[in-house]
């Protein structure tokens, strides 16, 4: 059995900032097996028509941070074209995939890593550290930490209507064949991704008959502080923001066909209504992520709870820590808690490396006062 200091599982932007961080930190020798379905930037790679909430400047310090990521980067014309664009303003998500994807596969060159393209079956408890079972090839690696940077999918909304997939709503090249004419569509909640759904469907050419917007809580905008942000991670920025102030956040919306409901009763009378006059009916929901399925966790027998400490990426069984095991990205986020006492989840991929940059360290140190 092959023996590695650690195994980081996924390719997106927590995995890419997982794997830079250990090799920056850690001592040589050190060795890690680094696993993915494609080494395609994740999920993020779905995303290449959303324009980012996060300003360009954030996205460059992601990468100029870490030394092995800056090196593999400094010359790369991902980076060059980011670093073109106004560092004060968002930018398309395909800018930031494609500089993702160019990390990955210098990543995938380095002499102290170990890639595998697959995914892992199942992590089991063994001495003092973890035994791998990667799920495609049937082998099997030890090491002495794990990182799960699995990341997670959008949540669906339970509807009788037809589902009209986030994914394809984010997405004004496929929308626009996606929408029948004489069709309802309706969009539920009030994040980032929901506002820009109805932003791409008030800007088709040929709009829907009905769009309804179904929100329980009025529009929120992100702050900006001296020094931080009020609601950075639920409130709205950049284009989102813009749009919403522009065209949504108004006494009388000028979008024919467009209606806004708060409550359980006007959503379900707008709804029948609209099974009762068109020939379609649509839901797409924007009401967060859920977690991707992650291995099978044994120790001792398989584990059917496996708990996250949000400030520290430790991953915990019911009765039980699991000491070497770690979660991180938007699967396994920090909580954060501004300086007015409000807790978020922190997401976005500076958020990611300024966090794994703070604790990874300590797992480091750890792990090595556990060898002596």
């Amino acid at each position: 059995m092959n023996k590695y200091q650690a195994v980081v599982a996924g390719a997106g932007p927590a995995g890419i900032a997982t794997v830079a961080t250990l090799l920056d930190f850690a001592k040589k020798p050190f060795q890690l097996v680094w696993v993915d379905p494609e080494f395609n930037a994740g999920r993020l790679s779905s995303y290449s028509e959303v324009p980012s909430n996060t300003k360009v400047n954030l996205f460059i310090q992601f990468v100029t941070t870490s030394p092995t990521l800056n090196a593999i980067a400094e010359e790369r014309k991902s980076l060059v074209d980011l670093q073109k664009l106004p560092g004060d303003k968002g930018c398309p998500l395909h800018y930031v995939s494609r500089l993702c994807r160019d990390l990955s596969d210098g990543l995938r060159k380095h002499p102290q890593i170990k890639d595998q393209q697959g995914t892992i079956k199942s992590v089991t408890r063994r001495g003092g550290g973890w035994v791998v079972c990667f799920a495609e090839s049937q082998t099997i690696a030890e090491a002495e930490a794990v990182y799960l940077c699995t990341g997670s999918v959008p949540r669906k909304y339970p509807s009788s209507a037809q589902e009209l997939p986030l994914l394809t709503a984010l997405k004004p090249s496929d929308l626009c064949q996606s929408i029948p004419a004489e069709s309802a569509v309706v969009v539920v909640g009030n994040s980032h991704s929901a506002i820009l759904v109805l932003k791409n469907l008030y800007e088709l050419e040929k709009r829907p008959v009905k769009v309804i917007h179904y929100a329980r809580h009025p529009l929120k905008y992100a702050q900006f502080m001296e020094g931080w942000i009020l609601y950075d991670n639920t409130g709205l920025k950049g284009v989102a923001a813009d749009w919403a102030k522009e065209i949504l956040d108004k006494e009388t919306v000028d979008w024919p066909g467009y209606s806004r409901v708060s409550d359980d009763a006007s959503f379900l009378d707008e709804l029948r209504q609209a099974n009762e006059t068109m020939k379609s009916v649509y839901t797409v929901g924007a009401i967060g992520f859920v977690r991707d399925a992650i291995p099978e966790i044994v120790v001792k027998g398989p584990l059917d709870n496996v708990r996250h400490n949000r400030a520290t990426g430790q991953l915990q069984g019911e009765r039980e820590d699991l000491p070497g095991l770690f979660g991180f990205g938007i699967a396994f986020p920090e909580l954060w808690t501004d300086p007015y006492g409000n807790q978020e989840n922190h997401v976005g991929l500076w958020k990611f490396m300024k966090y794994i940059r703070r604790v990874i360290p300590e797992h480091l140190s750890a792990i090595t006062s556990q060898r002596t």
